[in-house]
Order: structure tokens, then sequence, then C-alpha cells
């Protein structure tokens, strides 16, 4: 799960999700492929179209995605909304402008939500393009432009319900340990306190909790890498915990290809990634939400 807030001159030509874009009165899905799909007509900014946004993503099950803004929203309404929504869903939402005064304007509104703050982000990318010409020292396989897709997370959906019978069914399939039982295996191995690691991992408690009681949920690909990060595991601990949820990495894709570097150096500062990710447009992991 996440929310985060980015800054990019570029912001259309993204293609880290799916991204909802307001032209001309009208609410417009552009997916990766960049093909736009008209959804409603949106005369007047409001929460509204906000909520219709959300709607429309729960039905079609996208447990990621961006939304361009157009710098006429009151940022307070929008991040209260989000962040209340979020807190025990399991889905990641980026706010995009390409006006760096929408965000030195709010910048207190960010920081009070616990967004990471972009101007941060793209200044310290912005010394690093002066002080050497290639930051990504990692194997990409085809990385080649800063703008290269994270990958768009898919639902997966979680094994059904355990019984007696179907417990016999998997012992005699042979199956590997569950994603559950991997999961809870490392958070007592770690020996961390469970506020520790769902901070450090930057999920609320409520979805961090969804998790440790429900057998049969499977977190969405950002939610489970940061976990990953905030248990601390090692790459081949994490590589088989995310195997275990049906999901793979990917040297080809700039999201797992960051993840992956950072992990095996054994870098777990969210910020430390999240630069590198922002660097290359793709999307934020964790997100501090505040404490009421």
């Amino acid at each position: 799960m996440g929310l985060y807030i980015s800054c990019s001159s570029n912001v259309k030509n993204r293609k880290a999700a799916p991204l909802f874009c307001f032209e001309n009165g009208q609410c417009f899905l552009i997916r990766q492929r960049r093909k736009k799909e008209l959804l409603f007509d949106a005369d007047n900014q409001s929460l509204h179209y906000f909520e219709k946004i959300l709607s429309f993503a729960s039905d079609k099950i996208l447990t990621s995605f961006e939304i361009l803004l157009t710098g006429e929203e009151l940022l307070e309404d929008i991040l209260k909304f989000l962040s209340g929504y979020l807190l025990d869903k399991d889905i990641t939402i980026g706010l995009l402008t390409d006006d760096i005064n929408y965000i030195h304007a709010n910048l207190n509104l960010i920081t009070y939500y616990g967004l990471t703050n972009p101007l941060e982000l793209a200044s310290i990318v912005e010394h690093r393009l002066h002080i050497r010409a290639d930051v990504f020292d990692a194997p990409t396989h085809g990385i080649q432009h800063r703008e290269k897709a994270a990958d768009r997370l898919s639902f997966v959906a979680g094994p059904n319900g355990p019984d007696q019978a179907k417990a016999r069914k998997k012992k005699e399939l042979n199956l590997d340990e569950s994603f559950h039982d991997k999961f809870m295996r490392h958070l007592i191995e770690s020996e961390m306190n469970n506020s520790d690691i769902y901070r450090r991992a930057g999920i609320s408690k409520q979805v961090f909790s969804n998790i440790l009681s429900n057998k049969d949920m499977i977190p969405t690909k950002n939610t489970l890498v940061s976990l990953c990060i905030g248990l601390e595991l090692s790459f081949d601990d994490a590589k088989e915990l995310i195997e275990s949820a049906g999901y793979s990495l990917s040297r080809s894709i700039a999201f797992d290809s960051i993840v992956v570097k950072h992990i095996r150096q054994e870098d777990y500062d969210l910020n430390s990634i999240n630069i590198e990710l922002y660097e290359y447009g793709c999307q934020l992991l964790g997100w501090h939400p505040r404490e009421s």
C-alpha cells in the first residue's frame, strides 16, 4: 500500500502505472499502451470525482494507479480523503503534477500527511546527475531510459480457505510452504516489534494486521517489497517470499531492478530506494500515514 506525490515536467509520458487525468472537462484513463479511455465528464473539480476514480479502480481491481492533478485542487481535502481511504486498503496511489509551485505551496501539507518530499528527491537526483553520468550500477538488461516503465502490479487471488480436505490435497501435491507461513517465519526470526516492521516498511498498521490475521490474503507486490525491506531480508529470502506470493522480480523492469540492487547491498532505507525509483520514473515505496 502507499500514497505518494511526484513532480515532473513530463508526467503525461510516465509509464509506471495506469494514469487518470482530467482534460477539457473530462476524466480519462491512460493505460500502459498509452490508450486513452473516457470515463466521465468532470466540469468541476471535487472530491466526488476522486470517489468515482476509486470506485472505478475497485471495480477493475486496479491495485496501483496514478492521478494527474490539474493544480486547481485543494490538496488538503484530497490528502485527507485518500489517507483515510488507504488505511485499510492494500493499494498504491500516486498523485502527479508538472507544477513545481503547486508542490512548494503545499509542502507543509505533504509533510503533515507523511508523504515523501518530492523536492528533496528531485534535488538529490539532480545532484547525482551532475557528479556522475550513470547512477544505476546494477545489471539491468535493457533499461536505457530513466522513464522506463515500472512493473504494473497485477491482482493475485489468494488461496481458498483451509479445511481438512484441501489440506490433504496440498500434501498430495507436495506444495511448498505457503506465503503466510513463510511471512510468519521471517517475522518471528527477525525478533523485531511488529510496529517497527510496518513503520520501516511504510505501510499502515491496519494493512499489516490484515496480513497477519488472514492466511488467505496475498499482499500487492508493492506492499510485499516494502515488507521485505521492513524485515531487512536477504536477497534470497526476499526473492523466495515474493515468489511464494505468485510474483517475480525481473531485471528488465526498472522497479524490480532498483529494488533488487538495494536489497543485495543490504540498503533497507526507504528514502534511499525512493530516490532512485523517482529518478527512473517508477512508483515510490512506503508511506507513513499520520497517526490520529
